[in-house]
C-alpha cells in the first residue's frame, strides 16, 4: 500500500503533564490542549498524546520497541506475521 505521507500519530503516555513539559519546554513545540491530552503539528503530521488507560508499572522507554502490546485485528496480525 502506498501513501502520500504521514497524517497523524496517536501516543499514550503515563504522565500528561511531564510529557507536555518535555515537548513544549525542552523541544519547543507549540502545543494545543485537547480533551484530556495535547497535540502538536510537525512536518505536516499531527501528533496526539493521551493518558494511558492501562499504564504498566515501571514501564520504561525502549528505542526499538513499537509499543504495540496487542493486535485488535486478525487481518492486520496475519499481514504483520507474514511479512
Amino acid at each position: 500500500m502506498n501513501t502520500p505521507g504521514l497524517n497523524h500519530i496517536i501516543l499514550t503516555v503515563s504522565d500528561i503533564a511531564r510529557s507536555s513539559a518535555f515537548y513544549k519546554d525542552l523541544l519547543g513545540f507549540e502545543l494545543q490542549e485537547i480533551a484530556d491530552g495535547f497535540m502538536f503539528k510537525c512536518g505536516g503530521a499531527a501528533f496526539f498524546f493521551f493518558p494511558s488507560s492501562h499504564p504498566l508499572l515501571n514501564d520504561r522507554f525502549m528505542n526499538f520497541a513499537s509499543g504495540l502490546i496487542t493486535w485488535h485485528s486478525p487481518r492486520l496480525m496475519s499481514r504483520h506475521c507474514a511479512s
